[in-house]
């Protein structure tokens, strides 16, 4: 089936490239109107902090726009990032309700951290995991104006966990979005529903956005049998064996956010709620287990240009986050109950300086204060059975991380830039509280406890390595040929600091506290660029890792316990190659085609012959866009993600262990979409998204989070999503 699709797709490609229009015949407009985004001269603001065209700026950049969003016909931002080069995604079902990705043949296990994302150049960090949740972020695709892509490090910009790169997310660009106002409707597949408001303008120095979104689904239905081979898991929960995950899966989300501007001064804030249903461990019953997410921020700005030499930003911003999960689980002993809490604000300062045609600088300072973390529940873990626990900062202690960086831009003549950038990031010590409501021995020491200490708190100080200093680094070359061809010699270096939930679940079994997970990247990045009706970009690139933090998040049936824990444990390499091609033969047609081929070992001794988990070999995507009328379109959407293997779990040696599930196959995903706009010349629009329209079995690797499924999880088959809107 896929030399199939392939060989039709070659085949489309090659007769319409044959009767392709001279390309001077295509005019400005229709060129904006392909949205061909990766135009060298288009400007980007994430990978500087300031905007600059893409053959400017010291990294591997992809730029997806409203444009796209609409003749592609994606319905989420986690759609769309399964559509970029180099991304993959596993859903393993995970207990904080969010889907994770792979980069770059690297995936990490529990929550995404491994990129950071940014709304309108807002962190959207979770404090207590320095994770990015979608469902905590939950950026409606109505309100999405463009998404901006940096891979590659990003350390030096924004710090600890900008491993892999950034992803901004923008949605108060009035510039940009010519229409104003979008209402629309959704209904499709799943019993999934979907409204979203949109509203925006200018007048002279007042901007204002205003976005608010609802959105239900059901999810998916499938036996539990489909997902494990061990028909005792089921039992052990009270579920029958025909038992399927109907009711399960349901996923509600609403968004609200208002952006204001009038001159200098700006304000954004945002608000979001998301009640999704998780597995955590083993199955559930009943209406499963449902997790609860608040999160809101509040940020305030104030931007100035003091004359065409020098301009300066600052930004103030606090942020809030809290979940509950509540378990539908049955053990003796327990509610089943576990909520959290986290809270900080953060204060940011960027000068800009064009000091000469050849010498550019950029200073910037930052400070993120986490006020308060905190999580109480009531569930074995951490190798003690019985009672209520607290985790968290002791009451009143507070920490920072505090940074500054640069960033220079030489000229060195008129056809080679030279980039370079230092970050130093201190992250101050901290004190962790662990508590357990209900012990019969010290869980330490295993000495038995008299009834003064049910309640035993332990505290433990954490010193980052090298005390909480991290130094930096970046450097590049942009090369350019002429103004078609520009090649970039990049390196970067990037930290990601282990988070505070990782470290705490450190103290109960005594285990060493954590170092920073390091990464270098070396990358040499080609682009091409024809007239704009042709890009070729080309990038090779090697990743060095050091100190990965891995996770064991195991259940213990016989025990009804989780093993809990992390370490250091990680060494590995990556060799790749990206490639993409965007090709628009007349003004009618527009084509994209990309891939990865990358080639991951773990490095530790002892592994460097097992075939590292959740790391594809090959990855491939792409895209045909026509336009059938003026304000009628059609595109298909395809993705390739190669075959993958689980974690290795190790007994005793390396090589005496075995996987935690089962291999699961590559597959090929195929979208549709039918688009209409202006209908009877109104701002009417229709569109109709068939996505997986194969019905293909989609297998997501299971992670220690639910080893139970050794199946491996399973995607959504073929699905419709009916939307009717109106642009006014």
């Amino acid at each position: 089936m896929i030399n199939k699709i392939l060989l039709a797709f070659l085949f489309v490609f090659f007769i319409f490239g044959a009767n392709a229009q001279k390309k001077d015949s295509i005019s400005a407009d229709v060129l904006l109107s392909l949205s061909l985004e990766d135009l060298l001269s288009m400007k980007i603001i994430t990978a500087g902090k300031k905007y600059e065209e893409v053959k400017d700026v010291p990294a591997n950049a992809t730029v997806i726009t409203r444009k796209d969003i609409e003749r592609l016909g994606f319905t989420t931002y986690t759609e769309i990032l399964q559509h970029i080069n180099g991304f993959y995604m596993i859903d393993d079902y995970y207990w904080l309700g969010s889907v994770n990705y792979g980069v770059r043949g690297f995936f990490s296990t529990g929550p995404f951290n491994n990129v950071i994302i940014l709304v309108n150049g807002i962190n959207q960090m979770s404090d207590k995991y320095s994770d990015y949740p979608d469902v905590k972020i939950n950026v409606p695709i109505e309100a999405i104006d463009r998404i901006e892509i940096i891979k590659g490090p990003m350390s030096v910009i924004y710090g600890s966990g900008a491993f892999f790169g950034a992803i901004n997310i923008i949605t108060n660009n009035v510039e940009e979005n010519k229409t104003k106002n979008i209402a629309s409707v959704s209904y499709g597949s799943l019993n999934t529903s979907k409204i979203g408001l949109k509203l925006s303008g200018k007048e002279e120095k007042f901007k204002y956005v205003f976005n608010a979104s609802m959105y239900n689904t059901n999810g998916i239905d499938v036996p539990f049998t489909d997902l494990t081979t061990n028909p005792g898991v089921i039992n052990y929960v009270g579920l029958t064996p025909d038992a399927t995950t109907a009711g399960q899966f349901d996923d509600n989300r609403k968004h609200f956010s208002l952006f204001l501007e009038h001159k200098d001064l700006f304000f954004d804030i945002s608000y979001i709620e998301t009640q999704k249903d998780i597995f955590d461990g083993q199955p559930s019953f009943g209406d499963g287990s449902l997790m609860t997410t608040k999160a809101s921020n509040i940020f305030l700005g104030y931007k100035k240009t003091f004359n065409d030499k020098i301009s300066a930003e600052i930004k103030a911003g606090y942020y809030s986050h809290s979940h509950i999960l509540d378990y539908e689980i049955f053990r003796p002993y327990y509610y089943e109950i576990d909520g959290q809490t986290s809270n900080a604000y953060s204060l940011e300062l960027n000068a800009f300086f064009n000091i000469s045609e050849k010498l550019e600088a950029t200073i910037g300072l930052n400070r993120r204060k986490v006020l308060n973390i905190f999580q109480v529940s009531d569930f074995g873990y951490y190798g003690l059975n019985l009672g209520h626990g607290e985790v968290g900062l002791p009451r009143g202690e507070q920490y920072s991380t505090n940074s500054a960086f640069t960033q220079v831009k030489f000229k060195a003549f008129k056809k080679l830039s030279i980039i370079g950038g230092i970050r130093i990031e201190y992250l101050e010590a901290y004190n962790m509280q662990y508590a357990r409501g209900i012990i019969t021995e010290n869980p330490i020491d295993n000495r038995p406890v008299d009834s003064t200490e049910l309640r035993r708190i332990y505290l433990e100080t954490y010193y980052p390595e090298n005390n909480g200093i991290s130094i930096i680094p970046n450097l590049a070359a942009i090369f350019y040929i002429n103004d078609q061809n520009v090649v970039k010699l990049l390196y970067g270096h990037a930290t990601k600091q282990p988070s505070f939930s990782e470290n705490y679940r450190q103290l109960p079994g005594g285990r060493p506290l954590l170092d920073a997970a390091t990464i270098q990247t070396i990358e040499l990045n080609y682009i091409l660029d024809i007239e704009s009706t042709f890009i070729f970009n080309l990038s090779l690139f090697n990743n060095q890792l050091k100190n990965l933090i891995s996770s064991t998040n195991i259940y213990n049936q016989d025990t009804g316990d989780w093993d809990i824990y992390s370490a250091n444990s990680g060494q590995m390499e990556t060799y790749g190659v990206e490639t993409g091609i965007k090709y628009a033969p007349f003004y009618r047609l527009q084509m994209n085609l990309s891939g990865t081929y990358q080639k991951s070992k773990n490095k530790l001794e002892g592994y460097e012959n097992i075939t590292l988990g959740y790391s594809p070999t090959f990855l491939a995507y792409g895209n045909v866009s026509y336009q059938i009328y003026k304000n009628v379109s059609v595109s298909v959407i395809g993705r390739y993600i190669d075959k993958m293997e689980t974690l290795w779990k190790t007994e005793s040696t390396p090589e005496n262990g075995s996987r935690i599930g089962n291999s699961i196959p590559a597959y090929y995903v195929m979208d549709a979409n039918f688009r209409m706009n202006k209908i009877a010349n109104t701002g009417l629009f229709f569109n109709m998204k068939a996505t997986n329209i194969f019905d293909t079995e989609i297998r997501y690797p299971t992670t220690t989070s639910n080893t139970w499924m050794d199946k491996g999880a399973l995607g959504r088959g073929r699905n419709f999503l009916i939307s009717i809107g109106y642009n006014f």
